[in-house]
């Protein structure tokens, strides 16, 4: 198995645990006192949601690299894709949900 097939998910899990570490109070806040904790924290949510999309990135370049060649085995490329994009679904939805109040991380 190549190794093009590890790093979407790899990189995907690694930005759905950057997403889902920083509470979004940090991210949000637009006081003048605490401007260099909330500018660190948009700073690690956009690297965070740099890896997820790079993932699928990779994922998409792999299967259209598996799709044209005529023997390979494709199903290499399309499972790749599909956990992929679950883990990215998966990051941004509870993200969405878990965002704020007595929930929040």
């Amino acid at each position: 198995m190549r190794g093009v097939y590890w790093a979407p998910p790899i990189l995907s899990t690694f930005g759905i645990f950057m997403l889902n570490l920083i509470s979004w109070e940090a991210v949000t806040e637009e006081g003048f006192g605490s401007e260099g904790v909330a500018v660190c924290a948009r700073v690690w949510i956009v690297f965070a949601l740099i890896l997820m999309f790079s993932g699928l990135g990779v994922a998409i370049w792999a299967l259209v690299d598996d799709l044209n060649k005529h023997d390979a085995w494709h199903w290499g490329g399309i499972n790749q894709l599909i956990s992929t994009v679950l883990i990215l679904l998966a990051g941004v939805l509870f993200r969405v949900v878990r965002r704020s109040g007595d929930h929040a991380i």
